[in-house]
């Protein structure tokens, strides 16, 4: 037993040694794991999938660190709040994870809106004076009339405006319609006239008394004055223009030929009697309503013109309110989706900023109000137009939510338009209520097939695309690395002035998006 009990101690002895070493070893890995289980943690943002999520930007500069597997994607929603005048490229990086901190994320709720109450509109013309006798508006003073027509060039030059010598050729209840000789009265369309002053009187003029209220009556005859003129053929370029009202002729202080001093709108001679006709005339005469509500309001003091962008939405929404066809948005709103990135949605003048009918523009605005107008009924066009603000503060005083809340809800529910779990009501006539977007924008609307907004692909372990987004515009970014199992580190950094907003969903859309442009 003396013999064993050296051997047995030295056992013990290595034993205690061993425990030590592996306790030593221990205590020095701990602190190392936990630092790379805690650098998981810390570095790969927790991201479930189909919600999404505000990322914030701090300087201009965004990091994330996103985990990416071979069927994983991203969608980052760049948008720019800034100036529409002013473009912005994004410098986009991916590396491999390192230990910089990222930016913070915080899932987007569901938007509460608190929309003004609905303003009952003035059911019908809100003249000052007396209309003049019946008699008088069939005598022979109202069979020939000048008006002056702008037929291009800058609108503040005299020069640029010609005098017609228009002559009435049809009228009815409300509306009476004036022909430019220039053109030989046999080259009309009998059928479009009738149908112009039919759809006027019995659908038009009605339905906006119920939405918005009736045009001022600004010259006392009794009529709204319609001009039908072929010169409009020649202003639109390559796209001749169907029709427009000028707020400045519903404004009697200004002088000829800068005003007509009259309720008028003018409209291509060349019309026919199709269901375009309808979406035309409720464009225009909405705007004519809103020129009027402007004018008569700032009779009584100070009152701002509305701004294009804001001023063509109201427009384009009454199309849909008036149950017309989509043959004026249609083609606009698929020039926006097709390059959302390029189409600015706050422009205050479409001419002086040279983007005068730029389809892409009109199709932004046209979506974003159609949204706005889906979450707070169509009481908020009212509101809109008997407001004393104008632009993105009359659209956040009338909803009761920030713009920039509203952007980002609205550029969500563009990417989610028609995709599973996001079925639209219906997709034309009166629009749905409390829906995330009422329009299918991956189906067929009017004439055009659209596919949604396009996306820029990105796979992030590849040399980034060029991205260059308009002020109040949004790209569209589709982020992946099928050759790549990992985190990897996203940075996104923009000039100042950009006011970038980035939004990020999980989600996997290689097979679900097609190009079907």
């Amino acid at each position: 037993m003396r013999n064993w009990w050296p051997l047995c101690c030295g056992i013990l002895l290595t034993a205690v040694a061993i425990h030590r070493e592996a306790r030593r070893t221990a205590a020095v890995a701990e602190p190392a794991n936990a630092q790379l289980t805690d650098a998981k943690s810390r570095f790969a943002l927790p991201i479930e999938g189909g919600v999404p999520y505000a990322i914030g930007v701090a300087t201009g500069l965004a990091t994330l660190n996103l985990e990416f597997t071979d069927t994983a994607e991203y969608l980052l929603i760049a948008s720019s709040l800034g100036d529409a005048a002013r473009t912005f490229d994004l410098e986009l990086k991916s590396a491999e994870l390192d230990a910089g901190p990222v930016s913070n994320l915080h899932a987007v709720g569901r938007l509460e809106l608190r929309p003004l109450p609905t303003v009952r509109p003035n059911p019908a013309p809100a003249g000052t004076r007396p209309v003049r006798h019946a008699a008088s508006v069939n005598s022979e003073s109202s069979a020939r009339r000048d008006f002056f027509v702008p037929v291009g060039g800058r609108l503040e030059v005299a020069a640029n405006y010609a005098c017609v010598h228009a002559q009435r050729i049809a009228e009815g209840r409300q509306v009476r319609v004036y022909h430019d000789p220039v053109q030989p009265t046999h080259e009309l369309d009998d059928g479009a006239i009738a149908e112009l002053i039919r759809l006027l009187d019995e659908e038009i003029l009605p339905k906006s008394a119920e939405l918005l209220g009736l045009h001022e009556d600004i010259d006392q005859d009794g009529k709204l004055a319609v001009l039908l003129t072929p010169r409009l053929g020649r202003l639109g370029g390559n796209t001749p223009l169907g029709g427009f009202v000028r707020g400045s002729d519903f404004q009697p202080g200004l002088p000829a030929p800068f005003s007509n001093h009259c309720d008028l709108m003018y409209l291509n001679s060349d019309l026919r009697p199709t269901t375009r006709l309808k979406a035309l005339l409720a464009h225009e005469y909405t705007h004519a309503v809103c020129f009027s509500r402007r004018a008569l309001a700032a009779q009584g003091g100070a009152w701002l013109d509305e701004e294009d962008w804001l001023n063509e939405a109201i427009a384009h929404v009454a199309e849909s309110l008036h149950a017309a066809d989509w043959s004026n948005r249609d083609y606009r709103i698929a020039r926006f989706l097709d390059a959302p990135q390029a189409a600015p949605l706050v422009v205050p003048d479409y001419y002086r900023s040279g983007r005068w009918r730029d389809d892409g523009c009109r199709g932004a605005t046209c979506l974003f109000l159609h949204w706005c107008v889906e979450q707070s009924g169509a009481g908020l066009l009212g509101n809109l137009v008997e407001s004393p603000t104008t632009g993105v503060r009359n659209v956040e005083r009338a909803t009761g939510a920030a713009f920039a809340d509203l952007f980002r809800q609205w550029t969500i529910a563009l990417w989610q338009s028609g995709r599973a779990g996001n079925h639209p009501r219906r997709s034309g006539g009166a629009l749905p209520r409390n829906a995330a977007f009422g329009l299918n924008l991956r189906g067929r609307l009017g004439t055009a097939n659209l596919c949604g907004p396009r996306p820029i692909f990105w796979t992030v372990d590849q040399p980034p695309p060029p991205v260059r987004i308009s002020g109040t515009a949004t790209a569209f970014l589709v982020l992946r690395a099928p050759a790549y199992q990992g985190i990897r580190r996203i940075q996104i950094q923009v000039e100042p002035g950009c006011e970038l907003q980035l939004t990020l969903m999980a989600t996997n859309v290689s097979h679900s998006i097609a190009d079907c442009r």
